[in-house]
Parts: C-alpha cells; structure tokens; sequence
C-alpha cells in the first residue's frame, strides 16, 4: 500500500500544491492537517473540478476547496466496521483518526478487499488419463473440463475453497 503520509497538506497550501501532492500521491486522495497533526479535511479529484467550476486559480487556498466535515473511522474501529461504512457512503477511502482527532491513518477500499493473504497450503494435481471424467468428456467435449477447470482455480484462489 502507498504512504499515506505522503498525501498531507496544510490548510495554507495552495490549489496548486493538492494537485501535485495528489499526482504524486497516487490514493486519489490529499488528507488537511493542522500542525498538530489534527484532520481539519480532505480534498478530492471532485473537489478540484468543483473549485475549478467555479474559477478559483490555481492560488487559492486548500482551505477554500477542502471537505471540512469528511466521514472518518476511528483507529480502535474493525476493519469490518470500517468496511460498512465506506460501502455505506459509497467511499473509496477514509482517513483513520484517534480519540482526539489526530490522523493515524487512511484506509482504502481497495486495501480492505484486494491486499488480504491467506495461507491455505494448496496441492495440484495434474495429468492422468482422464478416466474418471471420460463420461464428461465424451459428452461435453473440451469445453467442460475448461470449465471445471476454470471454476475450480477461481474458487480456490478468490473464495478460499480447498
């Protein structure tokens, strides 16, 4: 997962700045800051083509486009609750904070579907001569035992069935 600390902003940065910082960032995502460390907001690519509508330069402030009451999960929150409130709010990212506002953290959605390992010991088997499913074959033809094939690695691979 990228560094989300690498998207941080003050609110004194210009309009200019949250776009590099979310080029470079990557997480679509640019999180405001105070100098305590405190979340005072977050500024999106929706938020850019807002502040863009309405003619503001590439001069003005973070303050003038940030989201200054974003949805946030708190630290001590499960990855579970946390997912139910993004799909809730239809989120592709939220920033975590402490008990006293101070972000810890940004969650993405993609980080809590895609990025899970699982160690399941997994054992192949190839070959033979096909006697156990000639039947099958002979009825369906190549395309069947594709098929099995096919379903059967995807459910290995993404439903966790061995």
């Amino acid at each position: 997962m990228k560094d989300w600390s690498e998207t941080t902003l003050k609110a004194s940065d210009s309009l200019e700045t949250v776009i590099k910082v979310l080029h470079t960032g990557g997480l679509q995502i640019a999180l405001v800051v105070d100098k305590n460390g405190g979340l005072l907001g977050t500024v999106t690519d929706s938020d850019i083509r807002r502040a863009l509508l309405k003619h503001l330069g590439m001069d003005c402030l973070v303050e003038e486009v940030m989201n200054k009451s974003p949805t946030t999960a708190l630290s001590s929150d499960s990855p579970d609750s946390v997912m139910a409130k993004m799909k809730s709010r239809n989120l592709l990212h939220i920033p975590i904070i402490d008990e006293n506002g101070i972000l810890v953290g940004l969650e993405t959605f993609i980080h809590l579907t895609y990025d899970k390992k699982y160690d399941n010991p997994v054992f192949l088997m190839a070959g033979g001569f096909g006697t156990r499913l000639h039947q099958f074959f002979h009825r369906f033809g190549s395309k069947f035992l594709g098929l099995l094939f096919y379903s059967d690695l995807y459910n290995l691979l993404y439903c966790q069935i061995g």
